[in-house]
């Protein structure tokens, strides 16, 4: 909240920027899978910062002009503009790259490329729960050759169950996320005052008078010009806004994981031991450290929690709050109990289930933890999800078939995390404190987004797929039978070819590493003030993002140091539109190229991620 001191009035999150946002996801949705998915040209979604909500909020800004002159009445103002904003994010993070794209072709994979050779028929097909998958023949033979339509009945009637179950359960996991980020907005945003920098280009768009787009330091439209697209101005730009000892760690530890993979190698190592140097399960270890480093910080705020759901009469300082703490946390825990009630009646077991979601927890809350403090533009943590973990820590060999089967139907939103929706939700209540918009009604439009962007992302993946096939005029890798493959792929290997026992105890000791490290590199750095190594920076390097990011993340670490080593502060906050120009411009840009493309049937420029 702002200091009781300012008295500006809070602004209403009006209806009518609720209903223009409910209705742009649908073009939204389709939009995603289009630039995703069938034309595989452009991928908002696998960084932090989507520039399909850049584009649109800019779209709306333009519009707003045109608006001044002809009907002042009309006017968007900061906080319509803004709520518009934040619920896009949050479809786009329904139908994104890292979540509905993946569930869909997961539930159809195994019964169509079955065969004698993989014994998917024998070994996977009967442990996975008829309400949870589609396998009619028909409709799947549509699915993947095209020319169909989804809402045919003959298509629609294989669907109707398992897209209402996936849909309960979705629902239910980002409302209980809703809930954890509203027992964490006062403690990270007030008390620690987290910095949130990727909330600022989203602000400083919408300001009233538009003085980002007055500077005469900023051209957004032309900064980008045709600078070689390998070094990605805008993650320059996002590089700009995070810590010196962020930026640094980000592309010193990057080298350092390649190193190990080269040292490895070169004595052989990878060949002795399988899987090793365990570079997923080191930075599955630094995830959970962050996670413990973040509870630790906040521990006086969940002790206070905790007291309070025992003693209903203890005030919990919770008077301004989106909703009352105890009916979140009464919230979140009711939802971690229905997801894991799901993931039982799944076939999974009840430790497992305990165990896959306590995890879970842990890696949201720390992808959330470093999206607030510090911004990184990517966080991948591919194949380190709790469905491999625990299948890599206590050994498939040790687990059934059904257990293993369960855990695979469970890799859509853990096979990485780009675009995990509660760092969304988070940042939008910072977007709400920093423009004094009314927090419960901000909840109630997330409420929204979340209702009616799951159907929307559904209809479009589904309709998209139908009429172009999963496997036919996708183009170049076609995205949905990887998607659909990896999981029963990993799970065939776990049931026929299980690594050897020994394997589960160096992956122990590889997330022991990453966890010890981050403790370590934590400590050091709130002992040290001058400690030059991050651990997020050692958590996120090691992710395919990495390989295209840490380049641009060296240069900006360069840029920024010498600024503020010659130019200090005022010449840093000077040049800081200019690299918000750098963001906006490219988003803009590689942007409207998707339109152009899917407009008139043509390959264009797709500047991220480069193929």
């Amino acid at each position: 909240m702002p200091s009781p001191d300012d008295k500006t009035p809070f602004r209403g999150v009006s209806w009518r920027a609720i209903t223009i946002a409910l209705i742009l996801i649908w073009p939204n949705a389709w939009w995603i899978y289009m630039m995703e998915i069938v034309r595989y040209a452009g991928h908002p979604t696998t960084i932090s910062l989507f520039f399909n909500s850049i584009l649109v909020l800019l779209a709306l800004v333009g519009l707003n002009g045109v608006l001044r002159r002809l009907a002042p009445r009309h006017v968007f103002s900061q906080s319509e503009l803004l709520t518009i904003y934040i619920m896009l994010n949050i479809g786009s993070a329904l139908v994104s790259h890292d979540f509905i794209q993946v569930l869909v072709p997961e539930l159809t994979h195994p019964f169509w490329f079955a065969n004698n050779t993989n014994e998917w028929a024998k070994i996977i097909q009967p442990h996975l729960k008829p309400w949870l998958t589609v396998r009619d023949q028909g409709t799947l033979e549509s699915f993947y050759s095209g020319n169909d339509s989804f809402l045919a009945w003959y298509n629609l009637k294989h669907w109707v169950v398992p897209l209402a179950c996936w849909s309960a359960f979705i629902l239910v996991m980002v409302l209980s996320m809703l809930c954890l980020v509203m027992l964490l907005r006062k403690q990270w945003t007030e008390r620690e005052r987290l910095a949130y920098p990727l909330v600022q280009l989203p602000l400083d768009m919408t300001a009233e008078g538009a003085p980002l787009f007055r500077n005469r330091y900023t051209r957004p439209w032309n900064a980008v010009g045709w600078l070689p697209i390998c070094f990605y101005p805008f993650v320059i730009g996002l590089g700009i806004l995070l810590p010196l000892d962020l930026s640094f760690s980000c592309w010193f530890f990057f080298i350092m994981w390649k190193l190990q993979r080269v040292i490895s190698a070169n004595y052989a190592w990878d060949g002795l031991i399988q899987g090793f140097p365990f570079v997923a399960e080191q930075s599955f270890g630094a995830y959970m450290g962050i996670a413990v480093f973040a509870l630790w910080a906040s521990r006086k705020h969940f002790a206070l929690l905790l007291r309070g759901l025992f003693d209903w009469k203890k005030d919990l300082e919770d008077q301004n709050e989106p909703v009352p703490y105890r009916l979140a946390s009464i919230g979140f825990l009711g939802g971690t109990a229905l997801m894991i009630l799901f993931a039982i009646l799944a076939g999974m077991s009840v430790p497992i289930a305990f165990a896959f979601f306590g995890i879970y927890w842990l890696l949201a809350l720390a992808i959330t933890r470093m999206r607030a403090e510090l911004g990184p533009p990517a966080h991948d943590l591919h194949d380190a999800g709790p469905d491999r973990i625990i299948a890599s820590v206590l050994g498939p060999q040790n687990l059934s078939d059904q257990n293993l089967t369960s855990l695979s139907s469970f890799f859509w939103f853990n096979r990485a995390y780009r675009s995990h929706p509660m760092p969304f939700e988070l940042e939008g209540y910072k977007i709400a404190e920093r423009a004094r918009m009314h927090y419960r009604r901000l909840g109630f439009a997330i409420f929204l987004a979340v209702l009616i962007g799951i159907p929307a992302a559904f209809y479009a993946v589904l309709s998209l797929t139908y009429k172009y096939g999963a496997a036919t005029n996708m183009a170049p890798p076609d995205v949905p039978l990887i998607f659909g493959g990896e999981p029963y792929n990993r799970l065939t290997g776990w049931i026929k070819t299980p690594p050897l026992p020994m394997t589960a105890i160096y992956t122990r000791w590889a997330i022991g590493v990453g966890f010890s490290l981050t403790i370590l590199l934590n400590t050091l750095r709130m002992r040290f003030p001058w400690f030059p190594f991050h651990p997020v920076g050692y958590a996120v390097s090691s992710t395919w993002s990495m390989n295209l990011l840490w380049l641009p993340l060296l240069l900006a670490w360069a840029i920024k140091a010498l600024m503020l080593r010659y130019g200090g502060l005022q010449l840093y906050r000077k040049a800081l539109p200019f690299f918000m120009g750098l963001v906006l411009g490219e988003c803009v840009v590689g942007g409207a190229w998707t339109i152009i493309g899917i407009a008139l049937h043509i390959p264009t420029y797709a500047f991220w991620p480069w193929p």
